[in-house]
C-alpha cells in the first residue's frame, strides 16, 4: 500500500509542478490525464499484493485472466 500512496503523492506533485512552471490552467488537464493510468496501476498493485499475500501460487493465473 505504501507504493500506491507514493504514486499518488508523486502524481499530485507533478500536477503542482506543471501548474507552477508551465501553465496554471493546465493543472486540470494534467490531473485528468494522470488519473486513469494512476487508478489502473494502483488497482493492479493492490490486487497483486493481496493475491501474493493470500495465495502466491495463484498470482500468475489471476494476472493473466
Amino acid at each position: 500500500m505504501k507504493v500506491v500512496v507514493a504514486m499518488v503523492v508523486v502524481s499530485i506533485a507533478s500536477v503542482l509542478v506543471v501548474g507552477a512552471l508551465v501553465d496554471p490552467r493546465a493543472r486540470l488537464e494534467v490531473l485528468l490525464g494522470m488519473l486513469g493510468p494512476l487508478v489502473m496501476a494502483s488497482g493492479s498493485w493492490v490486487l497483486t499484493e493481496r493475491i501474493c499475500r493470500e495465495r502466491p501460487q495463484a498470482l500468475t493465473s489471476v494476472m493473466v485472466a
